[in-house]
């Protein structure tokens, strides 16, 4: 069964500054260790992406397990928790399930698009790693011209990469050793529905 916990793990103590501010939580979702149930998800997933997506990048894929359902049930608290740490007053926390699959990758961006909020600009963002086992991570830079990320971070199961948007939140996911699909909730903190 699907549970989200630590909520509490969100917060200014947990929070890095560098090269952009993020919190990783460990099993914010457990329930995710079934490889069977991946499995079978895997065989019956249906790809939702818009036509005009590139098929290189990720793809917006079919509700896996409840996750989504379980976040909503916890929106209070999580926003509460995300607004006490970047200080701001965003009301819901929300998103889909998207696939990176073999010879895919999301390219570096920072999600970010200018100081004010906008449906394309969350103030935080989330990834939440859903497979059974450690996949790959989200790789982060410290500069956008970089060859090599700063860091790897997230990718265990069920555990959360939290991060504010901005003009230095450079990040990717580059699935360089082929490995299986990867299955995250991409999560947004924004003030509307």
């Amino acid at each position: 069964m699907v549970k989200v916990q630590n909520i509490d793990k969100i917060c200014r103590e947990n929070l890095n500054t560098y090269p952009f501010e993020y919190i990783v939580i460990e099993n914010f979702i457990t329930g995710l260790d079934n490889k069977n149930i991946f499995d079978n998800y895997i065989k019956l997933q249906e790809n939702l992406s818009q036509k005009e997506f590139n098929n290189d990048g990720p793809q917006h894929v079919s509700a896996y397990l409840d996750i989504i359902e379980k976040i909503r049930q916890k929106n209070k608290d999580i926003v509460e928790a995300i607004n006490n740490v970047w200080d701001i007053n965003c009301k819901y926390f929300y998103g889909v399930e998207n696939m990176i699959s073999k010879n895919q990758k999301l390219q570096m961006h920072n999600d970010y698009y200018g100081d004010e909020e906008t449906p394309n600009n969350p103030f935080v963002r989330g990834v939440i790693y859903c497979n059974p086992e450690y996949v790959f991570g989200t790789e982060i830079y410290d500069n956008p011209d970089a060859d090599k990320p700063y860091k790897i971070v997230g990718g265990n199961p069920g555990s959360l990469f939290l991060f504010r948007t901005g003009p230095t939140s450079w990040h990717s996911a580059v699935n360089s050793d082929n490995k299986q699909n990867r299955i995250v909730c991409s999560m947004k903190a924004t003030t509307f529905k």
